[in-house]
């Protein structure tokens, strides 16, 4: 950490001036800067987007980003039934049907 006596003036003055801004003067200054210093939301952005960026992230975050990107959750399944009582076929078809919208019972049942 830099120590406060270590900073030079004018820095003292500009972070004095940034921690007394507004929430939205944040914004605003954060939006000036970009637009200043030609920086495009794909640079902010983690991952191969913003290989040309200088990486800001460290490696508690790093570890943070990890957990938060996880794969999508499965919504398609493929499904065999090996061994099927005879008086649950009509069931397993019937719910087959109900599940696919448009489906008739021959339709069903062939799949």
């Amino acid at each position: 950490q830099i120590q406060d006596d270590e900073l030079p003036q004018r820095v003292k003055e500009l972070s004095d001036g940034i921690v007394n801004l507004s929430l939205h003067e944040c914004a605003l200054l954060a939006q000036d800067l970009m637009t200043r210093l030609n920086i495009t939301p794909a640079m902010l952005a983690p991952g191969p987007a913003a290989a040309g960026a200088p990486s800001t992230t460290n490696a508690g975050n790093e570890e943070k980003d990890k957990e938060e990107a996880k794969p999508a959750e499965k919504t398609q399944f493929n499904i065999k039934l090996v061994k099927l009582e005879a008086t649950a076929k009509a069931k397993v078809i019937r719910e087959i049907k109900n599940l696919i919208s448009g489906l008739t019972l021959v339709e069903a049942k062939n799949l």
